[in-house]
């Protein structure tokens, strides 16, 4: 990423002046080098001095298979495919928590609706609950698909977890024991 912002820089400072207002930093010295690029003006009725939420970005090693808000919506829980978890603030993108379990690679995951727990399904046909507070495993991973797992969802409750998998079939655990409830269900 860092080789094609430095191979690109004059476009940022383009695509950053068609937003920025007249007084600041970035607009008074470069709005003169370019002529003719495009404005973005608001009605009266917005006002001026609209502040900008802030842009960020979350940086994991590999490609992400999870992004999802808190419960109440504070925080990012985003989830990549080499185990690292990160919780960072939803306002900011500040960097609250991070943790990483190398269990294998990671197909997908999901959040609790209550944002304390997250399901990962794994290549190696195996699923893991997760402790987002603590970044702890909860009991054992549950196993029965035969080839690797494809989705997996919490009930709204989070007391159950369904799961489906490359074998093409949809299984529903119980989240704390890990049980198997329902399934195999082949689908086709």
């Amino acid at each position: 990423m860092g080789e094609a912002i430095s191979i690109s820089v004059p476009h940022i400072y383009l695509s950053a002046l068609a937003f920025a207002e007249d007084l600041q930093m970035i607009h008074t010295p470069l709005i003169t080098k370019f002529r003719c690029l495009p404005r973005i003006f608001l009605p009266e009725s917005m006002g001026h001095g609209l502040e900008w939420a802030p842009i960020f970005t979350i940086f994991h090693e590999s490609q992400v298979v999870l992004a999802a808000f808190s419960q109440d919506g504070s925080h990012i829980i985003s989830v990549s495919k080499d185990g690292t978890v990160l919780t960072s603030e939803s306002t900011s993108g500040q960097q609250v928590e991070k943790f990483t379990h190398l269990m294998g690679e990671i197909s997908t995951a999901a959040l609790s609706n209550d944002g304390t727990r997250i399901a990962s399904g794994y290549q190696d046909r195996s699923i893991r609950l997760w402790d987002v507070s603590k970044g702890k495993q909860l009991g054992e991973p549950l196993i029965g698909h035969t080839d690797s797992v494809r989705s997996v969802a919490f009930s709204p409750d989070a007391t159950r977890v369904v799961s489906s998998a490359r074998d093409s079939t949809v299984r529903i655990w119980e989240a704390q024991s890990g049980t198997l409830v329902a399934g195999p269900f082949e689908i086709h």
